[in-house]
């Protein structure tokens, strides 16, 4: 916080370059409060403070234009000790999380969400990826990173499931890079292949059967990151030089149906009132969308203070739970569905970052001589830097005053 809080507020963006140079130049003199004061005139504490009034100042003022915030139930009570749930799954058998925190490993657990109790099902893996149900809602289905007992360098990724009724875990896969699987059509489940050349593609896992079926070949620039079936089509979410978008799946190809925007998309999937929600930062805060696949129509559902994730509505559409961190980690929320908002929402609108956007506007800065992408600086101030300023130019300068018996080597 404290050099990015000075690069905000002096306009510096080579503070770093210009300390790892300096510690090149005298490996004894390893701190930085020399530089930061030359910098900002200040001693260390009270620059660290001016860092943190400046965050905080941006941050309160972004709080403030979300609001109004959606009404929020804390569903558990307060832990003795950090604990953060995750991975939530909601069906007829219940909530379902996983659980980790100073006490606990991850662990697989059932919330009653009506007595708040929680009970333990089984250890679970660091390594784990989001969880869903099937099909048919008996089996909670997720994929699991194995790393290979002899080479360190190599994995595989292998789905699993838990049922519900008897609490038997199955290995579905045997082998490949297979993540982030959902319902697919008929008892299949929707897979994400990672292919070996880079690429990625989406495939059907069956029932009993341990390799997955292909079923479309991503286009070149894009990896398929989670998928769902919807009325029949299957639609996935993609990362491409754009950033995240929508795609559906017709004739084998997939066609864009919300064009990629530099905002994450995650908990992508078919809610039980019928339709496709995700979460994404569009706004700056990760928020809960509906998606009307027909028209590509985008409607924002709620409005938090600090955002969450995990989002799910419970069997009967009543209620809207999902993690949101806090002072004593991430904790499992819950709303009144009749308090959701629903506005539309242009996905082509990009949040204005501001501390990526800041170019010379605060007092004393250097504008547009090392803030190379700021909007404010014309491109005659956009002074490149000089090559001693950067770590490896002073290392090739400094290689350079050795050959010519400038320099001494160290003894």
């Amino acid at each position: 916080m404290l050099l990015a809080g000075i690069r905000y507020n002096y306009d510096d963006a080579l503070i770093s370059a210009r300390r790892f140079t300096s510690f090149s130049k005298n490996p004894f003199r390893w701190g930085y409060a020399r530089d930061i004061r030359s910098l900002t005139g200040k001693r260390m504490d009270p620059s660290f403070k001016e860092s943190a009034n400046a965050f905080y100042s941006i941050w309160k003022e972004e709080a403030d234009a979300r609001a109004p915030y959606i009404p929020v139930d804390t569903l558990l009570g307060t832990p003795s000790r950090h604990l953060d749930y995750s991975s939530l799954a909601y069906s007829e058998e219940g909530l379902f999380a996983v659980r980790e925190g100073l006490l606990h490993t991850p662990e697989l657990v059932r919330i009653d969400p009506q007595s708040g109790k929680v009970r333990k099902l089984r250890n679970f893996s660091y390594s784990a990826g989001g969880m869903k149900f099937s099909g048919d809602g008996s089996r909670l289905v997720w994929h699991e990173i194995i790393n290979d007992p002899r080479w360190e360098l190599r994995s595989r990724s292998v789905i699993f499931s838990y049922d519900i009724r008897s609490g038997r875990t199955r290995k579905l896969s045997r082998s490949g890079m297979l993540f982030n699987p959902a319902p697919g059509p008929d008892s299949s489940l929707l897979v994400t292949i990672r292919e070996e050349d880079g690429g990625s593609a989406l495939g059907l896992l069956h029932e009993g059967v341990r390799e997955p079926e292909k079923i479309a070949d991503a286009p070149d620039g894009l990896q398929i990151v989670e998928s769902c079936c919807f009325e029949g089509d299957i639609y996935v979410s993609g990362l491409s030089e754009g950033g995240f978008g929508i795609y559906r799946l017709e004739n084998g190809k997939l066609q864009c149906i919300l064009q990629p925007q530099a905002a994450t998309i995650s908990d992508f999937g078919v809610e039980p009132d019928g339709h496709i929600h995700f979460c994404s930062d569009l706004n700056g805060n990760e928020e809960y969308y509906h998606l009307d696949p027909a028209d590509s129509s985008l409607h924002r559902l709620t409005s938090t203070r600090y955002g969450g994730s995990d989002w799910h509505f419970s069997p009967d559409g009543s209620r809207l739970v999902f993690c949101a961190q806090d002072r004593n980690g991430r904790r499992v929320m819950s709303c009144d569905t009749d308090s959701l908002f629903f506005v539309p929402t242009d996905f082509s609108q990009r949040h204005k970052w501001v501390i990526a956007v800041r170019a010379g506007t605060a007092p004393g800065s250097r504008k547009g001589q090392f803030c190379v992408h700021g909007r404010n600086a014309s491109p005659l101030q956009q002074v490149r830097p000089r090559p001693e300023d950067t770590l490896l130019g002073s290392a090739v300068l400094r290689l350079r005053q050795y050959r010519r018996n400038e320099l001494r080597p160290l003894v």
